[in-house]
């Protein structure tokens, strides 16, 4: 249904779940999807709001004085639209189409909110001044100005690299390496979860993870925002895996856990392997002059008693590549029921971006498909992916 809708539209239905269910709502109505809107796109608030300084508080506040506010629901409840929402949704469509637009988004759903006129959406948003057709004719007029790009190459695909990896590879130049792959899937809702800087990751529908969903996070660093969003708003048990001294020192006692909104977090010294493909080294670790203990990803999981993993997060500064390795060839995605899979690659010399490639035609053929990317906004030798598993999407 969202194949369509831009991130921006996509993270307003998300928000959209998430202000339904705090208003104890039995569906998603069409306040719900204008408090989503204007709580993720604030520059479309600021161009089509011009009389009026609405806040987001200022608008929920006038839609508590017209509904009815009930008990909290679950955020893991999956929450249907009401009819009202599904003609909005449905009139945002039709409104892309009649623009010539190619995507939908936070504009042509907020034109859908307006052609729904009985709804408290579209009551609101005429006391605040805003009209369907004057709306209609910027964007028109706006989309008329804008000159069409064209790519100058055919985008790069698995399907060549099978045929000869080595020449793939190498007719990819460095500087382009990162742009190889799309995002070929998408959720109903995805958001980005950690700080706005390197650190925070996409997650893919959170709401379907449900109560305690298990996180290992392999690689902290000196950032855990993701760490701590993941728990704090989703709830989750999070597991922190970094065997840095360093880190360690931070945590006191060692294996202690804490707790974190309506989750919690758990940390251990231990490093993810095989961290190298060098023969007889492949385990070894040293950091700071300190041996370090390195485990499987399913022997860890069983020294923690976890028959499931629903999110992965992997970041090993270059470790990535052995761990997946060893995380295919043992079965380990499919006996712990991994959904997603979030790492950061980093492609320091040729021959690691040949084994990224062959990793994610691997991962294909385990059917985790790559539904976001990222570049990291302080070394573009790094980026972002993540997948996901096709059935969690189901």
């Amino acid at each position: 249904m969202f194949e369509k809708y831009t991130e921006k539209a996509r993270r307003v239905i998300f928000f959209a779940r998430y202000e339904a269910s705090q208003f104890g709502s039995p569906s998603i109505e069409t306040e719900h999807l204008l408090l989503g809107l204007i709580r993720e796109d604030k520059s479309l608030t600021a161009r089509f709001f011009p009389r009026t300084n609405a806040t987001i508080q200022d608008i929920r506040r006038e839609i508590e004085g017209r509904t009815l506010v009930r008990e909290k629901v679950s955020t893991s409840v999956d929450l249907p639209f009401s009819e009202e929402s599904k003609r909005v949704l449905n009139s945002a469509a039709e409104e892309s189409e009649r623009l010539l637009h190619k995507h939908i988004g936070t504009e042509h759903i907020l034109l859908g909110l307006l052609r729904e006129e009985k709804s408290i959406a579209a009551e609101i948003l005429r006391e605040h001044g805003l009209r369907s057709g004057i709306i209609r004719e910027e964007l028109g007029r706006a989309s008329s100005e804008k000159h069409p790009q064209n790519r100058s190459k055919e985008p790069l695909s698995l399907a060549e690299f099978s045929r000869d990896p080595e020449a793939f590879v190498r007719s990819v130049p460095k500087k382009e390496r990162n742009f190889v792959f799309d995002a070929v899937v998408d959720g109903q809702a995805m958001i980005r979860v950690g700080r706005p800087a390197d650190g925070g990751k996409w997650i893919c529908q959170p709401q379907l993870l449900g109560d305690h969903a298990v996180v290992y996070s392999f690689g902290v660093g000196e950032d855990i925002s993701f760490d701590t969003d993941m728990a704090g708003l989703f709830g989750c048990q999070v597991y922190l895996f970094d065997p840095n001294p360093r880190v360690g020192d931070r945590f006191s006692p060692p294996e202690a856990s804490y707790p974190c909104g309506a989750g919690r977090l758990f940390y251990s010294p231990i490093g993810l392997g095989p961290v190298s493909a060098k023969k007889g080294r492949e385990w070894d670790l040293t950091i700071k002059g300190r041996a370090c203990v390195t485990k499987s990803l399913l022997d860890i999981a069983r020294s923690l008693h976890h028959p499931r993993v629903d999110v992965l997060k992997i970041d090993s500064e270059g470790g990535e590549y052995a761990s997946l390795h060893e995380i295919l060839s043992s079965g380990a995605l499919a006996a712990l029921d991994v959904k997603m899979i979030l790492v950061e690659f980093h492609f320091w010399d040729r021959g690691l971006f040949g084994d990224f490639v062959g990793l994610v035609g691997a991962l294909a053929k385990e059917d985790y498909w790559l539904y976001r990317k990222e570049f990291n906004p302080r070394n573009i030798a790094c980026a972002e992916y993540a997948f996901v598993k096709s059935s969690f999407l189901e």
